[in-house]
């Protein structure tokens, strides 16, 4: 038995169909590409290092001085600009970079003597609140 040839009425419904799909296909090879352009950041405050896209990257240096920052610390610059309303951007940028910096520098190579350190200020303040 030899099959029967498409009717007219019967291609003409298939090749739009196959138009919008090569078009679905051709927009989501645009949205995949577009998202696989992964750069890694390195953090201006803490250091920590990062995959993220292209426009991830643009939007937070945008929102920090044209300075990536990792969400840790974009959040902890947020707080300090919320708490001290005077307080500028540069600034609140310039004290967590501080923070972070003591921070890699002690803690990070010695977390026995960062912790003796910090039951030293613990003692000192209540010394002070019981004078």
């Amino acid at each position: 038995m030899i099959p029967k040839a498409p009717t007219k009425e019967a291609t003409s419904n298939v090749f739009p169909l196959t138009r919008v799909l090569r078009k679905v296909v051709s927009d989501a090879y645009v949205q995949i590409d577009r998202y696989q352009k992964v750069r890694q950041a390195e953090s201006k405050c803490c250091g920590l290092k990062g995959d993220f896209s292209q426009d991830s990257i643009i939007e937070i240096r945008n929102c920090h001085m044209g300075k990536w920052v990792c969400g840790l610390c974009a959040d902890a610059v947020r707080w300090k600009l919320q708490r001290e309303l005077n307080t500028t951007i540069e600034e609140a940028m310039s004290s967590h970079k501080g923070f972070c910096q003591k921070f890699n520098t002690t803690v990070r190579l010695n977390p026995k003597l960062s912790l003796t350190l910090q039951m030293r200020d613990i003692v000192k303040r209540s010394s002070k609140s019981l004078q």
